[in-house]
């Protein structure tokens, strides 16, 4: 009998039609599918609240081996039903997207499989070693082949169960190197061949190929037996040979032991001078290279000396040139039998130096030359030439009084007298005056006292300058006062016949040319009160 259902929502049923549908339950056979058809129809049929419990009262229903599909899915956490009603069910929230399931009274959110970074150990531990100590790791490698295991080259060292070999593997330079049962040891044994006789072992026999039965026999190792007779005592021999001072070599077949007795050679040479007779009467064939004396100061410097007491070090074949220290403290040098120089606690000391047919000698030094006489330097069969140097060059040496250079610049020779440099001219061909400048602040120049111009030292003097002579303006007014020769107070710079003009420090040099303007004025170019006029006559 079918059960009457309603397919109009709030359309009741009869009691007859209840009765008789509750009399169809109960005679039929409420196993997982029929209960899913009951429940699926009542659903179709809109019945409300209607649950398995009121079909199979409290017990457990077991749907043993069959799925059990539905849909626990809830818009929000809200609208899940009371998590104490239903401890352990599994919700789903749509609006969150997240899984729940009831435990302790509340709705337990789940993680999904994402939410989950890294589950390996590397996670706590970062990238270090994880010591357990005495403490033991349980786990399962099971693998079904050999083709599921995972890489070998990323897990060196890894142990790893095929099931479906039986075989235990493990990962090594990039492959699975498969492992040995303790059961599969017998077919490699030596017990399993069948070419060996394992009976009779005992401490100390070794197998021994006996040819006639074609197989190992256990056997002594010194003694016969097995397979054929081993190597004794008795089969060593050592023939003695005489010998200068009665060496020996002997052999003890009963331990086994060689016993070598040494030659004495204690009536043998015991040392021996070698004298320059030895050595020349073997000259002629002695051949002795320059690498095999290279270390023959060694023997000389180290600890020893070499005693020469006068002695000559004759230095060419025929004797007449030579070192030698005939007279105490003092090496003379001699060349073609005369003594050229010599070495003193003066120093060296030689009669001359001169030049060869070819080439200039150069006499060269890092720093000052000094010469010193008791007379004078006499420079014969030539002139006396000094440096000749660029103004910049010269300005680059580091000067004192007294120098004396050749300036290629100005086309003049140039000492260098109280601390400036200036021009070596004949008052009777190119007349003309030096002056040295200093500074009062930034108010003058003070040109210098001299015997000439300036009987005391004066502050901005007005200068009277001739036409064709030369005048020399020392500026040592300390580098902030550029002296300057302009046409005017104030006006622009005349450098008709005037070098370095604008220095602010070292010389300005000025050959008045005869087409100088009668007034000019000399200037500070960073200080306008400092200067005055130049007249020309």
């Amino acid at each position: 009998m079918a059960i009457t259902l309603r397919n109009t929502k709030g359309t009741a049923l009869t009691h007859v039609e209840l009765d008789a549908n509750f009399t169809t339950l109960q005679n039929a056979d409420l196993d997982s599918a029929a209960v899913t058809s009951i429940a699926q129809a009542l659903d179709n049929a809109q019945v409300i609240s209607t649950n398995l419990n009121q079909i199979a009262g409290d017990s457990d229903i077991n749907f043993g081996t069959h799925k059990i599909l539905y849909s626990n899915n809830y818009d929000s956490l809200g609208a899940l039903p009371s998590a104490g009603d239903y401890h352990g069910m599994f919700a789903h929230v749509h609006g969150e997207g997240k899984a729940y399931y009831a435990h302790g009274g509340a709705w337990i959110k789940l993680a999904d499989y994402d939410d989950i970074a890294d589950t390996h150990l590397n996670a706590f531990a970062g990238d270090s070693d994880i010591d357990f100590g005495t403490n033991k790791i349980l786990y399962s490698n099971n693998y079904d082949s050999i083709g599921a295991l995972p890489s070998a080259g990323s897990y060196h060292g890894m142990f790893a169960h095929v099931h479906g070999e039986g075989k235990a593997y493990y990962a090594h330079g990039g492959a699975w190197i498969k492992l040995a049962d303790y059961d599969d040891r017998g077919a490699d044994s030596a017990g399993a061949l069948s070419n060996v006789n394992m009976s009779g072992i005992s401490n100390n026999k070794i197998l021994k190929w006996d040819s006639a039965q074609q197989m190992f026999i256990a056997a002594t190792d010194v003694s016969g037996g097995g397979g054929g007779g081993g190597l004794t005592y008795s089969d060593f021999s050592v023939s003695t040979n005489a010998a200068s001072g009665s060496p020996a070599l002997s052999y003890n077949n009963g331990t086994g032991v060689f016993s070598y007795t040494p030659p004495d050679i204690s009536s043998f040479i015991t040392g021996y001078t070698v004298t320059q007779g030895d050595v020349t009467a073997h000259q002629a064939a002695l051949s002795i290279t320059e690498s095999q004396i290279s270390d023959f100061g060694t023997y000389i410097a180290q600890g020893s000396s070499l005693d020469m007491n006068g002695a000559e070090l004759i230095m060419d074949a025929d004797g007449d040139t030579s070192f030698h220290a005939n007279t105490d403290d003092e090496i003379d040098i001699r060349v073609k039998g005369a003594d050229v120089g010599k070495f003193d606690s003066d120093g060296l000391i030689i009669n001359s130096i001169r030049t060869s047919t070819a080439g200039t000698p150069t006499l060269t030094s890092s720093s000052n030359i000094n010469m010193s006489v008791g007379g004078s330097v006499t420079v014969s069969g030539g002139g006396f030439r000094v440096a000749s140097l660029t103004g910049t060059q010269r300005n680059a040496m580091t000067a004192a009084n007294g120098e004396i250079v050749y300036n290629s610049s100005t086309n003049k020779l140039q000492t260098y007298e109280n601390n400036a440099w200036t021009d070596v001219i004949s008052s009777s061909s190119t007349p003309g005056a030096t002056f040295t400048l200093t500074a009062n602040g930034a108010s003058d120049y003070v040109f210098a006292a001299d015997s000439r111009f300036f009987p005391t030292a004066a502050n901005d003097p007005v200068l009277y300058l001739r036409r064709g002579d030369t005048y020399t303006f020392v500026n040592n007014s300390g580098g902030s006062h550029p002296f300057q020769i302009r046409q005017s107070n104030g006006g622009s710079a005349y450098n008709t016949g005037v070098t370095n003009n604008g220095a602010s420090s070292g010389n300005i040099v000025f050959t008045v040319p005869m087409s100088a303007p009668s007034t000019l004025y000399y200037q500070c170019t960073n200080h306008s009160g400092m200067g005055n006029t130049i007249n020309i006559v």
